[in-house]
């Protein structure tokens, strides 16, 4: 339950993070997703998925509301890469660092194509490649966090993982 705890603590500090990221880099205008590199992370770390993955959603849905254009896109989105993180998990070891790297990259793809696509859906008028212009920077900064937050994470689940007994 502590887990839980911290967990919580650390969406709520990305929730509150997240908005002032644009004055920290005024020039690009992209900013990491930082409740949805958090949110993969923890999905992606830990067997007790559905605390996470509400945690996720709850806090994408606020965001929503906070500066969403839509509300609710981002957290059907989330919600879309959390069920795909549940399916990659179940075909690739989640302590290979390559299967984590992948991972990061493909989190941001799905996350803006679904994203894209409800947008789309209710009525947004920008095509795929209009909306995807900046997706190289997004994969970028959000597979950064995603990594860090693994790297983190991945210790506290596996403790033992450099053993040699281990596994």
């Amino acid at each position: 339950m502590n887990r839980y705890w911290k967990g919580a603590i650390a969406f709520l500090a990305a929730f509150l993070l997240q908005p002032f990221l644009f004055s920290l880099l005024p020039g690009l205008g992209i900013v990491p997703n930082l409740i949805l590199c958090l949110a993969a992370a923890l999905t992606y770390v830990y067997d007790e998925n559905v605390g996470w993955m509400a945690m996720g959603a709850g806090f994408a849905l606020a965001m929503d509301i906070v500066s969403g254009p839509y509300v609710g896109i981002g957290m059907l989105s989330i919600i879309v890469v959390e069920a795909g993180i549940l399916l990659f998990k179940k075909f690739f070891n989640v302590e290979n660092l390559v299967n984590s790297a992948v991972l990061a990259i493909l989190v941001t793809w799905v996350y803006q194509t679904v994203y894209w696509l409800i947008a789309t859906i209710a009525g947004s008028n920008y095509g795929y490649l209009y909306a995807m212009k900046t997706i190289i920077w997004q994969i970028l900064f959000d597979a950064v966090i995603f990594m860090i937050i693994y790297f983190i994470m991945i210790r506290k689940v596996t403790p033992h993982r450099t053993d040699r007994y281990f596994g």
